[in-house]
């Protein structure tokens, strides 16, 4: 019944609706009070529960005037579910249309400021940065130092994930190794082929995805809050003027220590 009931839900039945029709699924005729019973759902739950199942085209009384319900076979109601998704997927599509030329007509003067993405939303920061990454093609760069938007616990028990073909450089602050954790972590990074190196005072944390995009995280240092903002620029000359600031340090950094645990 577990497997069975997992699969009626998917179809959007409540449990009450799942057992009454998993039931009659199983080619059984029965009364409301025989369902009820046979089901342990409440009597005085059993009818709304019927009446949602034949609204759904689950079920049918049968004829006569014994109120017996059979269950119909899944394909048709199911069929009548996707015909009225693929509807509203259409509606949707066509609306989103419509949108987005009356969205282009009245913002065609603010072109200047499409290359400026601004993200204040932790978790939308890290699927830009997901989505960033999957897109690459040659290699990401980045700048490191605490905090970080992603403990450094969360990085040790997770399983990593790095694009294929794609060469990794990351640059942490000294500072960060003092922290065993974030050594721990260094250490898997290193065991998947990502470049590690250290420098001296990183003065901001951003990732350079090839030559096309920059995600630069800034904390919020006047509410002390400790949330962070990312800024994600795709205009070639910040993307360059970001890459000479990343090989500045690079130059000045140093391979990790292999005397580091």
């Amino acid at each position: 019944m577990h497997d069975i009931k997992h699969y009626l839900e998917q179809l959007g039945l409540s449990d009450y609706e799942a057992r009454a029709y998993f039931c009659l699924l199983q080619g059984r005729l029965l009364s409301a009070s025989e369902l009820a019973k046979a089901t342990e759902i409440p009597q005085t739950k059993i009818y709304s529960v019927i009446q949602k199942l034949e609204k759904k085209h689950f079920c049918v009384r049968m004829p006569g005037n014994d109120k017996i319900y059979k269950a119909n076979s899944p394909i048709n109601p199911v069929n009548k579910q996707i015909g009225i998704l693929k509807k509203q997927i259409d509606q949707m599509d066509n609306a989103a249309e419509i949108l987005n030329q009356f969205y282009t007509d009245h913002n065609k003067n603010t072109k200047m400021i499409d290359y400026i993405e601004v993200v204040k939303d932790r978790d939308l920061i890290l699927l830009r940065g997901d989505q960033l990454e999957t897109q690459a093609k040659k290699q990401i760069r980045c700048l490191l130092k605490s905090p970080f938007i992603v403990s450094s616990e969360g990085l040790i028990e997770e399983e990593l994930h790095f694009t294929e073909g794609v060469k990794y450089i990351n640059i942490y602050d000294e500072q960060e190794l003092k922290h065993p954790n974030i050594v721990k972590v260094i250490r898997r990074f290193q065991a998947h082929g990502v470049e590690v190196r250290t420098c001296k005072s990183i003065p901001v944390k951003f990732v350079i995805f090839d030559n096309t995009s920059v995600l630069i995280n800034t904390q919020d240092i006047i509410s002390n809050s400790g949330t962070t903002t990312s800024i994600i620029c795709h205009h070639e000359d910040l993307v360059r003027a970001f890459t000479d600031l990343f090989d500045f340090y690079y130059a000045l950094s140093h391979i990790l220590p292999e005397s580091l645990p």
